[in-house]
């Protein structure tokens, strides 16, 4: 446990010198708990968040830094983009498989950051899912969105025209109509 401790002391001075462009810790939420961080998040000039303000919650498990961090979007203003869902969860391989203990605060803002300047389009979450399964069949891009969204989707139904709904935890709906089908 004080080793995990340290390492967040380490990686809270860190951020708070050489915070990633647009971010800053909210001191207050330190102030509790050193195990749940709020982080500030402008977004970057030149996109299509620029100007938002966000809001994400780091939770650190006792097992940190060999588990990632639980990372959410909270607050009123969850970004709407193809690998965030409305409650505010984040799909990036780092947060789960692709996490390692080298890995910091730092840099998951950073790949948070980058994810959103990326985007092109602010498209629903289950809408995306479905088309980029559908669109790059064979392609790790589609399938890894796919993954994420599945690991989300409480119900799939087939429709008797061929069509697929799915349904998330979040209330969220996807649905590609079969033979000239485009609604549920």
């Amino acid at each position: 446990m004080a080793s995990m401790q340290k390492r967040l002391q380490k990686e809270l001075l860190a951020l708070q010198r050489d915070p990633p462009p647009g971010m800053k810790v909210d001191e207050k939420s330190i102030q509790a708990s050193l195990t749940q961080w709020i982080v500030d998040m402008e977004g970057a000039s030149g996109t299509l968040y620029e100007g938002e303000r966000f809001q994400l919650l780091f939770k650190f498990s006792s097992r940190y830094p060999f588990d990632s961090p639980e990372v959410v979007f909270i607050g009123e203003n969850i970004p709407v983009h193809p690998h965030v869902y409305s409650n505010g969860h984040i799909c990036l391989s780092i947060l789960t498989e692709d996490w390692s203990p080298a890995l910091s605060v730092q840099s998951v803002c950073l790949s948070i950051v980058s994810m959103l300047s990326s985007c092109k389009d602010k498209v629903p979450t289950a809408r995306r899912a479905l088309a980029l399964g559908e669109a790059s069949a064979g392609l790790e891009k589609g399938h890894q969105t796919m993954r994420c969204m599945c690991a989300h989707v409480t119900r799939i139904q087939r429709k008797p025209s061929g069509g697929i709904m799915m349904i998330t935890a979040d209330g969220e709906i996807a649905y590609r109509g079969g033979e000239g089908e485009d609604t549920p």
